[in-house]
């Protein structure tokens, strides 16, 4: 992902596959929350990874939706 001009890395991860939750979380990935689509059962994590400098700043956006909470 260094290629691109992003400063934040965003994926989905099924919550049952715990291997690769696991190799996500040590590979530096924070865990954002949870969200499923409204069609279907599986719930996901949402993972991200912060390319650029680190801020202090929170992260906003999925908890608006319906389908999605913040952990804890």
């Amino acid at each position: 992902m260094s290629d691109h001009q992003a400063s934040l890395g965003t994926t989905l991860v099924d919550q049952a596959d715990r291997p690769a939750l696991a190799a996500f979380r040590a590979w530096g990935w924070q865990d954002i929350g949870e969200t499923w689509r409204p069609t279907g059962a599986t719930m996901f994590r949402v993972l991200v990874l912060p390319l650029g400098e680190r801020t202090v700043a929170r992260l906003e956006g999925p908890a608006q939706h319906a389908w999605s909470r913040w952990p804890g």
